[in-house]
């Protein structure tokens, strides 16, 4: 069958295009942060604040993995765009058996590595001798599902790129309540704790994997079998040309907030699991932009497939203009709600005032954070890799780090953790706007 779902990004309304791509996916995205936020609810309601410290207190390893996951997935999307925007069939078939195998073999790898520097990991960080064992705990259970994390987010990319957004919100939402009622039954009805909610998880997306590869070999653009599957060096190397440097630059990114981290554990668990909550909250001000920043990515990625210059400047101006405006109603709306947020994690009244403090601070940056996303999903989709890497590193390992160091030689406030994610996150929105309007690549390479 065909995938009824596509929208073409290289025909037509441009805005309608681009809205009718990124719809489905800030509704997944919504789901996904339900889906996120999921284990962090059930063990600060039902297990203890010291569960929800755990998950807090390992949110920065675990982004390792899942930031790296979604650099090698990027990878996957533009190069899956720019075949099917210059309607290479060939290679479009071949790059499903490519992604399948290399994310069996790279997740089976990255469980190993896991499993093997947890204990490393967990020290580097200064975790807390109340909080360890459950820490641990939940990073191991986690590690054994890295198969159906890669491939989940590799094959949903790789479905955003053909133009279909609407089969990954429907697999989402089924994973969303599995996830639910899994965690729920595995905590409450086994008394797994803290690694029920971590097994929930993996099952949870395993379950989308299937659903994925059962439409992937029902598709007519694929034709595609198990006997005939193979692994195309070619492809391959494409997709890692474009998917290492994004995933080392998320993986760069993950390994200063795990370093932030460390200074953060310091604090009483109750600050610790506030904060925890107060990025959540923070973070779904970025709902809406990490929607549209897949929706331009693709679309850019396809029309330059397909030589549609004008159309890819018409489309980025579009898009910045309508991020930064729905950026600015969920900043004013998660302000004024923020203690109310936070208190749906957990009740006690200090991490209430931590988790609001963090998330107040942090949205101070987003309209230009909101430009980071976008104008650096634009270059990417053009294939310019290199440069929201450097940004990236510039602005959110190093200066983030620098900051958090050089502060803490003067004052000991948690302040400076909710200054460093601010004012990084305004640096590196600033270098995204004047690099592309400004820099000389994006004039040679007929994107303004």
């Amino acid at each position: 069958m065909k995938s009824r779902g596509n929208t073409s990004l290289i025909s037509g309304n441009i805005l309608q295009g681009i809205l009718n791509m990124a719809w489905p996916i800030l509704l997944a995205n919504l789901f996904q942060e339900v889906y996120n936020i999921t284990n962090s609810m059930i063990v600060g309601n039902y297990v203890s604040t010291i569960a929800l410290g755990a998950v807090s207190a390992t949110g920065p390893i675990i982004n390792i993995l899942n930031y790296m996951f979604h650099g090698f997935a990027t990878g996957t999307g533009i190069v899956v765009a720019r075949l099917y925007g210059a309607n290479n069939k060939e290679d479009l078939r071949k790059s499903v058996g490519t992604i399948i195998v290399f994310s069996l073999l790279t997740g089976l790898l990255f469980t190993l590595v896991m499993e093997i520097f947890t204990p490393f990991l967990l020290n580097i960080n200064h975790i807390q001798s109340d909080i360890y064992a459950s820490c641990q705990t939940y990073l191991r259970v986690y590690s054994l599902g890295c198969v159906s994390v890669l491939m989940y987010s590799m094959l949903f990319f790789l479905l955003r790129a053909i133009g279909d957004s609407r089969h990954p919100l429907y697999y989402l939402i089924v994973s969303c309540f599995l996830n639910i009622a899994l965690g729920m039954f595995f905590t409450l009805g086994l008394h797994m704790e803290i690694a029920g909610v971590a097994l929930a998880t993996i099952l949870s997306e395993l379950v989308v994997d299937i659903l994925c590869l059962r439409l992937l070999f029902r598709m007519e653009e694929f034709k595609i079998d198990f006997r005939t599957l193979k692994f195309d060096t070619h492809v391959a190397r494409q997709i890692i040309s474009i998917g290492i440097p994004a995933a080392v630059q998320n993986m760069l990114i993950a390994l200063s907030l795990m370093f932030i981290q460390q200074y953060i554990n310091r604090y009483p668990v109750e600050a610790i699991a506030g904060i925890g909550v107060g990025n959540r909250v923070s973070n779904w001000a970025q709902i809406p932009l990490q929607a549209l920043s897949t929706s331009i990515t693709t679309f850019v990625g396809q029309n330059i497939g397909a030589e549609s210059f004008e159309r890819v400047k018409d489309g980025v101006r579009q898009t910045v203009i309508i991020g930064t405006a729905v950026t600015a109603f969920m900043v004013v709306i998660l302000f004024v709600l923020a203690e109310k947020l936070v208190g749906l994690f957990d009740q006690d009244p200090s991490v209430i005032y931590y988790g609001a403090q963090m998330t107040r601070y942090m949205l101070l940056s987003y309209i230009p954070l909101a430009w980071s996303h976008l104008y650096n999903a634009s270059l990417r989709g053009a294939g310019n890799i290199r440069v929201p890497l450097f940004i990236a590193v510039v602005t959110q390992c190093i200066f983030r780090y620098l900051f958090v160091l050089v502060a803490y030689r003067f004052t000991d406030s948690i302040l400076v953790i909710y200054l460093s994610g601010a004012v990084c996150f305004t640096l590196a929105g600033l270098c995204a706007f004047a690099y592309y309007n400004f820099g000389s690549w994006t004039r040679e390479n007929r994107m303004r």
